[in-house]
């Protein structure tokens, strides 16, 4: 996806953040992960990934944790990114497939049944959103099907939401660590979609050299125990 970054700006009027051109200029990194904090745009960034992707007639496995997240989050951006390219699809709900023109193709997959992949081969690009929550299966399995004939270079793409109750996997922390360059940290502070009274609001939540600001804003992992008791003791 050579110069996807200067592609996107000139469809439909897309203005992307900084660093989601960061994510989407680094196309030619085998391994890229957003590790991003409250409504920083990382939905938003992974729908145009799988959309450019698909146009440029590439098969995919997109991982949720659940049916319901696939479908109503990713899948549905997705589809709008799609309409917005101007593309003709096709979704199959009950196969969990999206197909664009002869080999575009997105196999859906959760992590409450990461079997379901077993078998797939030719498979470009893995995508996973809420990584850090699902299985390690899910991730080991489909990073298998990376193979094949027709597969140039497999790439990975990983998407994650700040650690709230230490749901985060280990495998997920490893790999991070392992590749500390292939992180892209970002906030909602960063995002100007975001309302001022919005930022505010989060920065009142979650005060700067706080756990929760290094988690819930900056997307960074720490010991969150005693963040933990701080959101439990909340009045909402």
């Amino acid at each position: 996806m050579s110069g996807t970054a200067e592609q996107l700006e000139d469809v439909q009027e897309v203005k992307l953040l900084p660093h989601q051109l960061e994510f989407m200029s680094r196309d030619d990194d085998p391994l890229v992960i957003m590790c991003t904090g409250i409504s920083a745009g990382k939905t938003y960034a992974a729908s145009w990934y799988i959309a450019k992707s698909l146009q440029e007639q590439k098969r995919l496995i997109v991982s949720a944790q659940t049916y319901d997240a696939l479908h109503r989050v990713i899948y549905a951006e997705v589809l709008k990114r799609l309409e917005e390219l101007g593309l003709p699809y096709t979704y199959n709900k009950t196969s969990k497939e999206i197909h664009v023109g002869d080999r575009g193709l997105a196999y859906g997959m959760t992590s409450v049944s990461p079997e379901a992949i077993l078998g797939l081969s030719n498979i470009d690009i893995l995508v996973m959103d809420e990584a850090a929550y699902q299985c390690e299966e899910a991730y080991n399995w489909a990073s298998d099907r990376l193979r094949g004939p027709e597969v140039k270079m497999p790439k990975k793409r990983l998407f994650s939401s700040p650690d709230s109750f230490n749901q985060v996997h280990e495998w997920f922390k490893n790999l991070c660590a392992k590749y500390p360059k292939a992180v892209i940290n970002a906030s909602a502070l960063d995002n100007y979609k975001n309302s001022e009274e919005f930022r505010a609001e989060l920065l009142e939540r979650y005060p700067p050299g706080t756990d929760l600001y290094e988690q819930q804003i900056l997307g960074h992992f720490c010991d969150s125990r005693s963040a933990n008791v701080a959101i439990d003791d909340r009045t909402f």
